[in-house]
Parts: structure tokens; C-alpha cells; sequence
């Protein structure tokens, strides 16, 4: 592949990712073949990037490995996805994000591809091309800017700027410390165009994480050179880092202006405390398993009124390490101090420069993260994704020892072990899949006898039965194609959480295929192949029967499994209890007969357990249902009598 190819790719993903002013997104969102917001949210979208991920981790950790350091870095790097299976496992979240679980799955798959390619050009070339991108979006932010207010940079926040900017600054300076005296003034002027960035977008966090990181290399310079004789050889180099001071104060007295008042008087300042403690408690009330990501919700409804008070810009935890373990929980914060811990090491047996830069990358993303979450969440998408690049691109083979790219280690006993058993695993869930896929057609016939079933048209039952029966059993009725993964996926969440079956995640078509066309003993099991049998059956009555038809069998033989004949369907249980036609049933009624979904009434009325339900099930109705709440449950005395007779 030539250079030019893999140079003009490496700008192509640095663009769609870190310049959104360019429209590339959103020109991709608008001519996009199919709704592009829908396939980002998309299950089958979450999991063919779980594939990518499958075959570039192997690829990666396939790579000649110069020092155990680098392994270990290379391993951590690697294993960052599976924070996502832990999410996904005990997320807290309402409605699991998908799309922000994509969005961090596509930071990483996009950050292995540019460290791959990265191995086919020298490294000046790749940070090259990953600047020149920065640098324009640092252009068009800094033109933008009136100096009274703080630069977006095309993002939402300015708190997703700074760090591309940080970045920037310090990537710069690492060409800077070499002395290529070729490029010395480019990479000075690239370095000041950065910072002044860098202050121009306010955040404080950042400006003084760039002026610690800056400091500490002209300390560390100025070291080096006294010991070797050599401090006129360096004065231009601290000359250099002297002036990327100059913007990023500059900066921070234009943000006192802004705010009116120093930093230690600021109120965003003082609220950081509580922030943290805030999300400390989030972690402690998840029990160290997270609450899941994007669920800024689980910190907001702990924050303590100080904090409005204090008018905190939002209510995010406000430290890397703090969030972390809120979201991720006891693995988040174990996987981001493995982070930092290997990065740490390995940068430090690099050469001088690399050990530099490095190590200033590390402490300014240290320093940012004590009183920001600059990276590794999903509202941070583009700073994880550029800074997990860069940590991938550092632990690169370079072209130089491009003949041992090719050697994968397919022979040692590890990964012998790793093959066979993912070859195991892949047969089992290909017999199972096999199998019910066998059993389910051996229902066809049956689903398609359901066509020609007679049933009460829909126009006959109230609205309001209906629309609160899908917003109970299925809100996304009308959307899904038979199977609903997202409260499949809450379910499972839930069971994990309880140790228990306490949820099935079932759609009103797996609920109507269960009840119409299996046997009543197989239909009441709770086995994977019941499960998988019914999602098969779900996705062919969709295609077969439509949703019109599903809602009417379902209206009809709702409680088959569970009551006599006599009393299956919704306008047959309207009857017994109620002694009226389903069309007259009151809101409340309707509010009875869509609980009693949940608990039949099998051994007689549990009344309690109605009224809950009743009042659960009328919160569907907003406003209409607060006249119904206090009235109690009128039930036709005549059905007792009847029952006593059976």
C-alpha cells in the first residue's frame, strides 16, 4: 500500500472524528443509505462492531512486541471494549444507550485501524496527518472567537475541544524537543497555534494541565542539559516552550474576565467537592458495578442542593477516576489506573524525546482529569477517541521492522487455547441456532392457520385498552419486527442484577405465538430453548400475520395459559368480572384487565396486588388517569356466586 494511500486514510478518519465543521458527518447522516440515526442506534450495528473489534484485537496483539512494557500497555489498550460487556451486563440505565455504547466501540475500532496503518508509514507522517486536521479545526474555532465568550471548536462544549487542543499542544512539542531543524519553526508555530486554542476555548482544566505539562519539560530539559554540558544547545527549545505559555495566560485571564471572579471564588469551583462525592455515592449505591453509561440521570438524582446552588455547569462527576468507577464501577477504576500505570512505564524506557512527550501527555491528562472526565466516557467521544489512538500508535512497530510484522504466534500454547476454545464456543451456538430453528418450522403450518382465525376486529376495543396495553407490555410495538433487543437486553440486566427471573423482555407477538401455537407445559418454561424457539415464531408471524392481526389474537387469547376457556380473551374477561361488552369498560377497568396481565386472577382476586397494578398500569394516561387513582376496584359480585357453582 502506497504512502500517499495510507496517509490520505489516516486524514479521512481524523476528519469524520475530529472535524465535525466539515460537515463530513453530518453529509454522511444526510445521504446515508436507510435512517442513519436508527443504525446507529442499531443492535446489529453494536454487534458487527464487536466483530471489527474480534479481528483487529487479534490483529493488534498479534504484533512483534519489543519489551514486556509495551505488551502490557498493547493488552490494556486491547481490553478496553470489554468495559462494554460489563456495562451491558449491569447497567442501571432505564433504556440501555446503545448508541453511546456504539460510539465508544467505533473510538476504538477507529483507533486500531489508524494504529495499523500507522505501521506503514514513518511516525512523523501519521502525526502529520492527525495535526493538520487539528490545525484547521483550531483555525476555524479561533475565527469564531470575539474573546468574550468561550469557542465551541464545532462541538457542542468547549469541554470537548480542549483536549484535541491539549493534545495538539504537547504532540507538537514532541517534535520540537528532537531539534529536525528542518521543521523546527513548523512544529513551533503548530505548538503555539494549539495553545492559543488551547485558551481561547476556557477551560481551566486544560490550560493549567498544558502549563504543568509545559513547566515540567523545561525542567526535565534544562536537567538534562546541565548534567551533559549542553545548556546553549537548548535555549531555543525553552525559548519554544516559553512561548507556548504566553497564549494559554493569556487565555486564563481573558476566562477571569468571563467569569467575573477568581478561580477560588468561583462557584463551579467550590461545587467540584460535591460533585465528587456525589459520585462516589453513585458507585457506593450500585454496589462498585456502575451505573451504566450516559446515565448522567443516577448522579443527578443524588446531587445535593448545594449544588444547584452553587450552579455547577453540569452534573457529571468531574474527575476522571471518580467517574469512572460511578459508571464503570470497581473495573473501570482498575482498568483506567492499568492505564496509566503501564502507559507510565512504557513511555518510560522509550528514547529521550518519546519519554518526554509521553510522560507530559500522561501528567496533563492527569492533571485535566481531577477536575474534569476529558476521555473515556461516552460524552467524550472525540478526545477518547484521538487520545486512544495516540496511545495505540505509540506501541506501533514502526516500517523499520516492517519484516516482523507478519508474525503471529499462532503456535504457542496460548494461542492454541484461545482458538479452540472460541472454535467450541462457535460450534455450540451454531448447533443451538441449528436446533431451534429445526423445532420452530415444525410450527409453520400452525402459524399460518392463524390467518384464517376469526377475530374480534380492533376497532371494537376502547383506545384506551389498547394504548395502555403497549405502553405496558410494549411500548415499541408498532417498531420492531417481532423481537425488541433493547428490552430483551433490560431484562437481562435486571435477571443479572436480582439473581433471578424477574424479567422475560417479551414483545406482544412472542406473547401471542407463546400462547396460540405452543404447548401450554413448553410455553410456561424457562429454558433458552423455549426462548429461542418463541423469537424464531416471532420474527415469521411479523412477516406472516402483520401487526393489526397480532394485536387482535392477542386481544382475544391474552390469557389462554392461565384461565378456563370461558375466560381467554380480553371481551370474554370483561364479561365474567365486569357483566359489560369490552367496548363499555372505563379507563380504570381497562387500567384491571391490562395489570392482571402480570398476576391473573387464577385462586380469586388478590385486591392489593389489583390496585397496584390498576394504579401502575393508569400511569400510562398522564393526566387522565388522576380521577382513578382513589376509587377502588368494582368487580361483579354475580362472578363469585358462578365461580362457586364450577
Amino acid at each position: 500500500m502506497g504512502r500517499a494511500l495510507v496517509a490520505l486514510m489516516l486524514v479521512a478518519v481524523q476528519v469524520l472524528w475530529l472535524f465535525p465543521t466539515s460537515g463530513a458527518a453530518q453529509w454522511l447522516a444526510r445521504y446515508t443509505v436507510g435512517n442513519a440515526e436508527q443504525l446507529y442506534s442499531s443492535y446489529g450495528t453494536y454487534l458487527a462492531l464487536w466483530g471489527c473489534w474480534a479481528l483487529l484485537a487479534w490483529r493488534i496483539l498479534s504484533l512483534r512486541v519489543d519489551t514486556p512494557a509495551a505488551g502490557c500497555f498493547r493488552r490494556v489498550l486491547t481490553a478496553f471494549p470489554l468495559l462494554l460487556i460489563w456495562d451491558g451486563l449491569f447497567s442501571r440505565h432505564p433504556s440501555y444507550p446503545v448508541e453511546a455504547a456504539n460510539g465508544l466501540l467505533a473510538c476504538w475500532v477507529s483507533a486500531a485501524v489508524v494504529s495499523l496503518l500507522a505501521t506503514k508509514v514513518p511516525r512523523h507522517i501519521t502525526d502529520g496527518c492527525i495535526l493538520m486536521v487539528l490545525a484547521s479545526e483550531s483555525l476555524f474555532a479561533l475565527h469564531s472567537w470575539d474573546t468574550e465568550r468561550r469557542i465551541m471548536g464545532g462541538f457542542s462544549s468547549p469541554n470537548l475541544f480542549y483536549p484535541l487542543m491539549l493534545y495538539g499542544m504537547l504532540c507538537s512539542t514532541e517534535y520540537v524537543l528532537r531539534g529536525q531543524q528542518v521543521y523546527d519553526l513548523v512544529w513551533g508555530i503548530l505548538g503555539c497555534l494549539f495553545a492559543t486554542a488551547l485558551g481561547a476555548s476556557g477551560s481551566r482544566g486544560g490550560m493549567l494541565a498544558g502549563i504543568v505539562a509545559v513547566c515540567w519539560m523545561m525542567y526535565k530539559v534544562l536537567s538534562r542539559a546541565r548534567s551533559h554540558n549542553e545548556v546553549p544547545l537548548v535555549r531555543w527549545k525553552v525559548v519554544t516552550l516559553l512561548a507556548l505559555l504566553v497564549p494559554l495566560a493569556i487565555g486564563w485571564h481573558l476566562r477571569q474576565e468571563q467569569v467575573g471572579v477568581t478561580t477560588i471564588l468561583d462557584r463551579s469551583v467550590h461545587a467540584r467537592p460535591i460533585l465528587w462525592w456525589t459520585g462516589l455515592r453513585v458507585a457506593w449505591a450500585s454496589h462498585g458495578l456502575g451505573c451504566g453509561i450516559a446515565n448522567m440521570s443516577a448522579q443527578e438524582q443524588l446531587n445535593d442542593l448545594r449544588t444547584m446552588v452553587l450552579g455547577s455547569g453540569n452534573m457529571e462527576p468531574k474527575n476522571l477516576l471518580v467517574a469512572m468507577v460511578a459508571i464503570y464501577g470497581m473495573p473501570g477504576l482498575w482498568y483506567v489506573l492499568s492505564l496509566i500505570a503501564k502507559s507510565w512505564r512504557f513511555f518510560g524506557q522509550q528514547n529521550d524525546e518519546q519519554q518526554l512527550a509521553g510522560t507530559a501527555m500522561l501528567l496533563a491528562l492527569l492533571v485535566a482529569g481531577a477536575a474534569d472526565t476529558p476521555i473515556l466516557i461516552a460524552e467524550r467521544l472525540a478526545p477518547t477517541f484521538l487520545w486512544l489512538q495516540w496511545m495505540m500508535i505509540s506501541v506501533s512497530p514502526r516500517p523499520s521492522i516492517v519484516a516482523g510484522l507478519g508474525f503471529v504466534r499462532s503456535r504457542t500454547l496460548r494461542y492454541r487455547v484461545v482458538f479452540t476454545a472460541l472454535t467450541a464456543v462457535l460450534l455450540t451456538i451454531g448447533s443451538f441456532v441449528g436446533y431451534t430453528y429445526r423445532e420452530a418450522r415444525s410450527y409453520q403450518p400452525s402459524l399460518q392457520r392463524l390467518r384464517t382465525l376469526s377475530t374480534t376486529p380492533l376497532s371494537a376495543y376502547p383506545r384506551t385498552l389498547v394504548h395502555l396495553l403497549i405502553e405496558r407490555e410494549d411500548k415499541r410495538f408498532w417498531d420492531h419486527a417481532g423481537i425488541d433487543w433493547r428490552a430483551m437486553h433490560r431484562a437481562l440486566r435486571t435477571n443479572i442484577r436480582t439473581l433471578q427471573f424477574a424479567q422475560g423482555g417479551s414483545t406482544i407477538t412472542q406473547q401471542m405465538v407463546r400462547s396460540m401455537l405452543l404447548d401450554p407445559r413448553f410455553a410456561k418454561s424457562k429454558s433458552l430453548t423455549r426462548k429461542a424457539i418463541e423469537l424464531w415464531l416471532a420474527t415469521w408471524a411479523e412477516r406472516e400475520l402483520g401487526k393489526q392481526k397480532i394485536l387482535e389474537l392477542y386481544l382475544q387469547y391474552a390469557f389462554r395459559l392461565d384461565l378456563p376457556p370461558e375466560r381467554i380473551g380480553f371481551g370474554a374477561i370483561a364479561r365474567y368480572y365486569f357483566g359489560k361488552p369490552i367496548g363499555q369498560l372505563s379507563p380504570d377497568e381497562c387500567a384491571v384487565l391490562v395489570g392482571w396481565l402480570s398476576a391473573p386472577p387464577v385462586k380469586g382476586i388478590d385486591w392489593y396486588r389489583t390496585i397496584a397494578l390498576r394504579n401502575a398500569t393508569l400511569s400510562g394516561l398522564d393526566r387522565e388517569a388522576s380521577p382513578y387513582y382513589g376509587q377502588p376496584v368494582r368487580i361483579r359480585v354475580g362472578c363469585f356466586a358462578q365461580k362457586q357453582r364450577e
